[in-house]
């Protein structure tokens, strides 16, 4: 009997302690924690990378879960050692931060997104001051269309910032075989003008480089400028390729293909595309151009537009199957340097 009754009493106990421990394990929380999440790093030389490391810590009584680490731009990147923190455990994020196109105060954000409910996302902030010891006017080159037989050339000034007096060592152009550069400092003053000139013989093309100057400064030796344009010939075009995303059917592409005789003897023969799953249209373009953000530098269609542009309009057939679709717009011309343009062209058909 006595027995007996001891057995009852612990079977009565059991459950209160189990009680116990599931409402410990339900009042379980993680907490995100980061006693420094605002980094101030001061000044920096534009270029110069910032490193900085976060410290994530869980103050709470479960596992923490980070879900994911969000830079504001791509000029940060921001991996973590581990995903998982227990509780009084911690995690680095280590943040850097690429200041090449900045200048003045930044202020970027890192948002951490996880299972914490009081704070399913955290946020870290890093601040400072980019100093851009030189400075070009302009800061990049941008013209539009050149003919190629124009005895073209274009210039820049450089000067120094910061009490800083520039000396250039040298100056280079890489991704364009058909452009030289040189520079000369000006006599009355500590400043330079470098000259991007074009090449005899040079083909009619987009041009997308950058101007390499090298400097005799041990905290920057080398500014990358930008330059782009488009030498043209006998017909000038844009774009250069067409993706014309989605479309359906005689849907006609938001972005047309247009063509601008610089030679009064030229004329266009034909236009195909190939796979043949389209039909094309020829019509003048106006010279106003059309409303819209503001472009980016570089050609655009409205310096193209004249009494002797052409715009080609692209409509997807009526029986074009579906699916994904690249190849090429051919356009045939009696020009004895651009018989043939061809013009990448990609996208997607969908019935619905």
């Amino acid at each position: 009997m006595r027995i007996a009754a001891i057995l009852v009493g612990a079977v009565l106990v059991l459950p209160a302690r189990t009680f116990a421990e599931e409402a410990a394990a339900s009042s379980a929380k993680p907490v995100i924690f980061c006693a420094q999440a605002k980094h101030d790093f001061g000044k920096v030389i534009q270029g110069k990378p910032v490193e900085h490391t976060y410290v994530i810590e869980n103050k709470g009584t479960a596992t923490l879960n980070i879900v994911s680490v969000q830079p504001s731009c791509g000029c940060t990147t921001a991996p973590i050692t581990q995903n998982q923190i227990e509780p009084g455990k911690s995690a680095e994020i280590k943040a850097k931060f690429d200041s090449t196109r900045f200048e003045g105060v930044v202020h970027k954000t890192i948002n951490v997104s996880s299972n914490d409910p009081q704070t399913p996302g955290y946020q870290l902030e890093l601040t400072g001051t980019i100093v851009k010891l030189y400075e070009t006017i302009p800061n990049q080159i941008s013209f539009q269309r050149v003919n190629k037989n124009t005895d073209f050339e274009t210039q820049m000034t450089l000067k120094g910032n910061e009490g800083r007096k520039p000396k250039i060592t040298s100056v280079a152009v890489e991704g364009e075989q058909f452009f030289d550069a040189r520079f000369v400092k000006k006599p009355d003053a500590d400043e330079y003008v470098i000259f991007l000139k074009l090449k005899p013989g040079s083909e009619p093309h987009f041009v997308n480089g950058t101007l390499v100057v090298n400097l005799e400064d041990p905290d920057l030796p080398s500014m990358h400028i930008p330059f782009h344009g488009q030498i043209s010939g006998d017909v000038s075009f844009f774009p250069p390729k067409l993706n014309f995303g989605k479309v359906k059917p005689n849907d006609i592409f938001p972005r047309k293909v247009l063509l601008t005789i610089d030679n009064p003897q030229v004329t266009i023969e034909s236009v195909s595309i190939d796979p043949p799953l389209f039909t094309t249209t020829m019509a003048p373009r106006s010279a106003a151009p059309a409303p819209g953000p503001e472009p980016r530098p570089g050609p655009r269609p409205e310096a193209m537009a004249g009494t002797n542009a052409t715009e080609v309009q692209i409509k997807v057939k009526q029986d074009a199957p579906a699916g994904d679709v690249s190849g090429n717009i051919t356009i045939k011309t009696n020009s004895k340097d651009q018989a043939v343009i061809t013009i990448p062209i990609n996208g997607t058909i969908i019935t619905q």
